[in-house]
């Protein structure tokens, strides 16, 4: 597939089934003094190189990328040191931000996770997307959401020595946070200056049904960047 078939293609299928970041400075902004700025996500176009990958999403008209920087992302947590500045640089050059990338951090004590997070904030790249999180199967998911609330405040606290924004994306199905009622509970007393939500509106609406408007409410002060697919 040549280059111009490929950039028809990722202009298609990424609107219609991506992830588009919605990048804001609080949830709710947006007007001709301040607009809204979409970044493409990078998942689907790791089988492009950072030059290609800079061209075609600049020529599409968006304003930035959120680069996978995960296992089998474009860029890998081994290399994160090596490549991410290499990726940055490239981008913006191009005219491009790079204000957001997706991770798989899930633990503040993680060395891996920790020089992913170190990294970005030397670029500045001031929000990243987070791991889900897992209920353990031979623990009550009271007890659960107890550890999960001290293990994302560990990371909030990261956050803050960095001046890293992290966001937990809510993902319907039996993922903490599919609910987010649920999700509230667990970060309702962390800084929302360093951890926040990516809402996800295609997995709010399939999880929530009808009671969706009430998550978003509930959920909303707390929201750093939105996923529409």
């Amino acid at each position: 597939m040549d280059i111009l078939n490929r950039r028809d293609f990722i202009k298609q299928s990424s609107l219609i089934a991506g992830g588009l970041p919605f990048m804001m400075g609080q949830f709710g902004e947006g007007s001709p003094q301040n607009p809204l700025e979409v970044h493409l996500f990078s998942k689907h176009l790791q089988f492009l190189n950072y030059q290609e990958m800079a061209k075609i999403v600049k020529e599409m008209g968006f304003a930035g990328v959120d680069l996978t920087v995960r296992p089998k992302g474009h860029i890998v947590p081994e290399k994160v040191v090596l490549e991410l500045p290499k990726a940055c640089k490239v981008i913006r050059d191009s005219g491009l931000k790079v204000s957001m990338i997706t991770t798989a951090v899930d633990d503040a004590e993680n060395p891996w996770h920790q020089q992913v997070l170190t990294t970005a904030a030397e670029l500045s790249v001031g929000y990243y997307r987070m791991n889900w999180l897992r209920y353990p199967e031979h623990a009550s998911i009271p007890s659960a959401m107890i550890d999960m609330r001290s293990r994302l405040q560990s990371l909030s606290e990261f956050n803050k020595n960095l001046n890293l924004v992290g966001c937990y994306q809510n993902h319907a199905g039996t993922l903490v946070g599919s609910s987010l009622f649920e999700l509230y509970e667990i970060i309702k007393n962390l800084d929302t200056n360093h951890l926040g939500v990516q809402y996800d509106i295609r997995h709010a609406t399939v999880e929530g049904g009808k009671s969706w408007e009430n998550g978003l409410r509930l959920i909303a002060s707390r929201i750093k960047t939105i996923v529409l697919k």
